[in-house]
């Protein structure tokens, strides 16, 4: 399992527009294809280097709130939200 880890800051999820919600809007069990990617370039590059890209659906094993455990592909992230990194995404539709 990978950790990604950002500074401590506090952080505040963006309200939905579109369908279009941070991953921490979703509970565990859920497909999520992943739309945007914003902040940090060093971590959206290691994410990158992981597989997690835009356009690629992640599905969400474990949401407490200020830190996601997510399945990309064979991998697992563990990673904790802060404003360093922004991942946006909408529910995947099933069987896409």
């Amino acid at each position: 399992m990978m950790m990604l880890a950002a500074q401590n800051l506090l952080y505040e999820t963006p309200s939905g527009q579109d369908g279009i919600l941070h991953l921490s809007s979703f509970p565990s069990g859920t497909s999520v294809k992943i739309l945007r990617i914003q902040g940090n370039k060093e971590l959206s590059k290691r994410l990158e280097s992981m597989g997690v890209v835009v356009g690629k659906t992640v599905t969400i094993l474990k949401n407490q709130g200020s830190s996601l455990l997510f399945k990309s592909g064979q991998t697992r992230l563990a990673f904790r939200l802060c404003k360093e990194l922004v991942i946006l995404g909408e529910q995947a539709l099933p069987g896409v």
